[in-house]
């Protein structure tokens, strides 16, 4: 999950996980982003940053209020975007591994998200 689609911290979040794609994926993960921007604009983000991994559009929230994943940016009039989080889930619809950061600045550490792949497969 991310904020919001061309910001700083989001894009190289995302920029992050696709140099590491192929890791990911030899230890058995799918990678998708999630936020609430709406498709287009993902789908720009995506072709801007040649990410070559899913991005869900999440405009009407049901996904981040399932994660309790809302958070405001009151300061700059903006409510109920995403938090920065990383979920494993294993092949049986398990959260083997959560990270979620009140701080929209704060990235989670690749290698300890890769290690959790690995031990869910």
């Amino acid at each position: 999950f991310f904020p919001g689609a061309f910001t700083e911290v989001c894009s190289h979040e995302m920029r992050a996980f696709q140099d590491r794609l192929a890791e990911f994926a030899d230890a058995g993960a799918a990678v998708y982003g999630i936020s609430v921007d709406t498709p287009f604009a993902l789908d720009e983000f995506r072709d801007q940053l040649g990410l070559e991994f899913g991005l869900i559009s999440d405009t009407n929230r049901e996904i981040i209020g399932a994660y309790d994943l809302a958070m405001d940016f009151s300061h700059i009039g903006v409510r109920d975007l995403a938090k920065r989080a990383v979920f494993v889930v294993d092949g049986t619809g398990t959260v083997t591994y959560a990270w979620v950061s009140d701080d929209p600045g704060r990235e989670p550490d690749y290698d300890e998200v890769l290690d959790a792949v690995a031990r869910a497969a």
